[in-house]
């Protein structure tokens, strides 16, 4: 049965997240999850990372079965190194988990581009608003800029 993490929070969130962007992908892979999406506090950061590490996931699992379509599943020995041994490229996910004033925490994920941009922007406006380093953002504010996420 397929399966996705929805909310999983990187080492881009300081003193809170313990794993690296690339490291959820590469588990996520080798468990075979469907998807996984990184959610880090306030913050889009640990994407690019992420992407990155699932770009190069996909690549290795079209070089694996490359590789056993030329040779089948049992044929001579794989080169060293083979390829991993992953049967898909987990989705990634864009989200972002949002920490409200009034204590509520949300994980906001993009339907599409609108999506995306809608969640850009309420990032934007909560660290515009706050000092350095925080993010300042309310319930009235993720009502009014939440088109095109899905909020869980």
């Amino acid at each position: 049965m397929p399966f996705a993490e929805l909310s999983a929070t990187s080492n881009f969130t300081f003193l809170t997240g313990a794993s690296h962007p690339e490291e959820y992908i590469r588990h996520a892979a080798a468990l075979g999850l469907s998807g996984v999406a990184i959610a880090d506090v306030n913050s889009v950061a640990g994407i690019v990372r992420a992407h990155a590490a699932a770009r190069e996931i996909a690549r290795e699992v079209a070089a694996r079965q490359a590789l056993e379509a030329r040779q089948g599943p049992i044929g001579p020995p794989a080169p060293e190194p083979a390829p991993p041994d992953w049967a898909n490229c987990p989705r990634l996910i864009p989200a972002a988990r949002l920490v409200l004033r009034e204590g509520i925490e949300i994980t906001a994920l993009p339907m599409d581009r609108g999506g995306w941009a809608s969640l850009c922007r309420l990032i934007s406006l909560g660290r515009q608003r706050a000092v350095k380093g925080t993010c300042d953002l309310g319930v009235a504010d993720v009502l009014a800029g939440a088109a095109g996420l899905y909020l869980l």
